[in-house]
């Protein structure tokens, strides 16, 4: 697996961070824990057609004169590069024009004029000492995954065995022949050990275990405003660009989120058959409610219709541009998209180590829960 990451992370200067975007009187308790006030670049890689290096990014903040006034130079041709910035949500993606035999670039600094926060909230000017960066330019994957149907998702510490079926649906399902995860800091197992699980599957998939090691950010807060949650904007513009650009179409959806329809057809295909390569797909809850203490797919057989899942999605890499984003629970620069008739997803609730979410209610059931036979027949079908 060549998952090695250039990554800029500042740890030489206690004084430098990023300004977080959310004030201080709206941060919750675990807000300056959970903020990453340190990554610069979570990787510099080669573009799939060659002539760019790509850096992925957290958003600057005040850091933007580092990117927007710093000069980019190639250390073999020792000249400077064109740069294009592409800021987005919750991410920043900076394109810088090379040639094949470039293999690092310096990031120049020259004394920029870098914003701090101090501890009273007030705003103060630092020239910074920071002279420069020297960055290897990774390669490009994205043929490894070259005309593969693929699910991507993020990862931490969930169960091999929930890991496992969700991959044996999918493939069994939908006809999915390649597998990107994400695995953001587990510590019960390592990436070798989550790979030979997915490829027990089948060894038709192409399985990349790519080690994410950055700080996953910070949820909403008591005014639900969600702008400090970098680490999986980053992930899936990351994955988009280093990994996917030749795949023939992608899911992203969680390992406790299972798309299903009642006509056996492929979500990968449906899409691929779309005018512009884009579907998105609406959902249900399946309550943390089963009659057995063991909680796989097979033990939940209720479906909250009181309780919307948020949206996932699936899309053909090719049809998408630099100006659209690939978001959490949508993509970017769509138009009239309408949601799927036949595909709907459910979001089991009680498959997850609830290393996000703390509150998962256990055993609950009530009126509203209602026996769903889709689920029950799709996953003793495709699981099993």
């Amino acid at each position: 697996m060549d998952c090695s990451l250039s990554s800029w992370i500042l740890d030489h200067d206690p004084n430098l961070r990023r300004i977080p975007p959310r004030p201080l009187q709206s941060r919750q308790n675990d807000y300056e824990s959970n903020f990453d006030y340190i990554t610069l670049i979570y990787d510099n890689f080669r573009s799939a057609c060659g002539k760019y290096c790509i850096a992925i990014c957290p958003p600057a903040n005040n850091f933007i004169e580092i990117f927007s006034s710093g000069r980019i130079i190639s250390e073999d041709r020792k000249a400077e590069v064109n740069k294009m910035l592409i800021p987005h949500d919750r991410v920043l993606k900076v394109f810088s024009c090379i040639e094949e035999t470039d293999r690092n670039l310096i990031y120049i600094l020259e004394n920029p004029k870098i914003l701090l926060e101090t501890k009273g909230g007030n705003n103060v000017i630092f020239t910074s000492n920071i002279l420069g960066k020297g960055m290897k330019i990774n390669n490009n994957l994205s043929s490894k995954f070259k005309g593969k149907r693929v699910i991507l998702t993020k990862n931490k510490n969930n169960n091999l065995r929930w890991i496992k079926d969700w991959v044996k649906f999918y493939y069994n399902a939908h006809g999915a022949d390649g597998v990107l995860l994400y695995d953001n800091n587990s510590e019960i197992y390592n990436q070798e050990e989550i790979y030979d699980a997915i490829k027990s599957v089948s060894s038709d998939i192409t399985v990349e275990v790519v080690k994410w090691p950055f700080i996953w950010g910070v949820h909403g807060g008591p005014n639900k405003e969600w702008d400090s949650d970098y680490c999986q904007y980053g992930i899936l513009e990351h994955a988009r660009y280093k990994y996917l650009q030749m795949s023939k179409s992608v899911i992203n959806c969680d390992v406790d989120e299972l798309i299903m329809n009642n006509n056996n057809k492929s979500i990968f295909e449906e899409t691929e058959n779309t005018i512009n390569g884009y579907m998105a797909i609406s959902g249900f809850i399946v309550p943390n409610y089963c009659d057995e203490e063991v909680n796989n797919f097979s033990n939940y057989r209720y479906l909250d219709l009181g309780s919307p899942a948020l949206p996932k999605w699936c899309v053909v890499p090719s049809k998408c541009n630099n100006m659209q984003q690939w978001k959490v629970h949508d993509i970017s620069g769509f138009n009239n998209i309408q949601f799927s008739n036949e595909f709907i997803s459910r979001h089991f609730r009680g498959i997850n180590t609830n290393w996000l979410r703390k509150d998962t209610k256990v055993n609950e059931k009530g009126e509203k829960f209602v026996l769903d036979k889709l689920m029950i027949k799709s996953v003793q079908e495709f699981c099993s």
